[in-house]
């Protein structure tokens, strides 16, 4: 996690699993870029996980662009 710049993800940690989210959009293409390449010995896969919303701030532009 360490490559990863601290501010833009935020990382939650459960006995189960390992989630890091993209604060802004934009960064989930880095975080796919990373995560394969750095998985853990203790993780046996990785899942996608993605949220409708709601959507603000520069995540609303980012929405409004991908649509139009």
């Amino acid at each position: 996690m360490s490559s990863l710049l601290s501010d833009k993800y935020e990382v939650t940690l459960t006995d189960t699993h390992i989630a890091v989210r993209a604060k802004i959009l934009t960064d989930i293409s880095a975080l796919l870029t990373w995560s394969p390449q750095n998985l853990s010995p203790i993780l046996s896969s990785l899942t996608l996980m993605y949220s409708a919303g709601p959507w603000t701030k520069d995540n609303l532009i980012t929405v409004v662009e991908f649509i139009f």
